[in-house]
């Protein structure tokens, strides 16, 4: 893939005043800072409640990405709306324990159903 790839194209839906993202697929150089750029842009047009991005799609997630993907989740907590992560498979968990990342600023849930309980408590 080259890096002129945008990442899937993934409805940006608002649920229940939350803003619900799936991100599929293979992402592509550089996607997930044009993919942070598009989501601050509905963050601010919606003013949702919460936001949870599901990774149930991603097969592949690297340091960079995550770096980037933990960028988005405080940009989007400074403009006041919190964020859940969802749907992270177990061979992209042990390559980001592999790599020593640390997820301790995050918040992760198994389920979308999951997200929507932690976000409405």
């Amino acid at each position: 893939m080259n890096g002129d790839q945008e990442i899937p194209k993934a409805p940006m839906d608002t649920m229940d005043g939350f803003l619900v993202i799936p991100v599929g697929g293979q992402v592509a150089p550089n996607a997930f800072d044009r993919l942070g750029r598009k989501i601050l842009e509905q963050v601010q047009a919606t003013a949702p409640e919460g936001l949870i991005l599901n990774l149930s799609s991603i097969g592949i997630l690297d340091s960079l990405d995550f770096l980037i993907l933990e960028k988005i989740v405080k940009s989007v907590s400074l403009m006041g709306t919190p964020t859940v992560i969802v749907g992270i498979r177990p061979g992209v968990a042990s390559s980001l324990v592999d790599m020593d990342i640390d997820p301790r600023e995050m918040i992760f849930a198994s389920t979308t159903e999951d997200a929507f309980k932690i976000l409405r408590t």
